[in-house]
């Protein structure tokens, strides 16, 4: 700041000042400017003022503390109790503990559902053993792998949506694709 008379200090340093800090840009300041140096002397005067009134004041009784502390504890459980159980149950379920069980439920009826459609899909069931005997090879074969099948999905539903998918694709096309590579069970069946 420059030592010139046409600008003044900021209440800042007029604070700092009154407070005694000795800055010197500060007092070759109040040594040039009469109106800043009044500033200061008022200021001096206030706070010697709020001083002496302060002085005047009683401290508050040691136990005063601990009786205010109580009266606050007693006046949030007093508020507590009185209010009723759904706001209680509102503050207690935090979006931390929501967002999550939300989720989960949101969860829980997709896989409801898609096991549900899934079961409408049923794999055929298996001919008795007497028509076993009049099957071809291939047909008996087929039987027992939709035997096998049924009980697998009954298991693990993941196959269910497997068999879905791959309904419509025979032997030949999935070696054609390459699914069935020489020396894999896939190639052998």
């Amino acid at each position: 700041m420059s030592n010139s008379v046409d600008t003044h200090l900021t209440p800042e340093q007029l604070v700092d000042a009154a407070d005694a800090v000795h800055d010197a840009s500060i007092v070759l300041h109040l040594d040039a400017c009469a109106a800043c140096r009044a500033q200061v002397s008022e200021l001096r005067e206030t706070m010697a003022s709020v001083m002496v009134e302060d002085a005047g004041v009683p401290e508050p009784s040691p136990l005063f503390w601990n009786h205010f502390q109580q009266r606050v504890v007693e006046a949030v459980e007093a508020e507590r109790r009185s209010e009723n159980f759904i706001t209680r149950l509102a503050r207690s379920l935090r979006p931390a503990i929501l967002v999550p069980a939300a989720a989960a439920l949101v969860v829980a009826v997709a896989v409801l559902v898609t096991n549900d459609s899934r079961r409408s899909h049923v794999v055929p069931t298996v001919p008795a053993q007497a028509s076993l005997r009049t099957m071809t090879g291939d047909e008996a074969a087929a039987a027992a792998s939709r035997e096998l099948l049924r009980d697998s999905m009954e298991e693990d539903p993941s196959l269910q949506l497997i068999a879905d998918l791959a309904v419509d694709v025979d032997w030949s096309a999935a070696d054609a694709e390459g699914l069935a590579p020489d020396g894999s069970a896939e190639h052998a069946v």
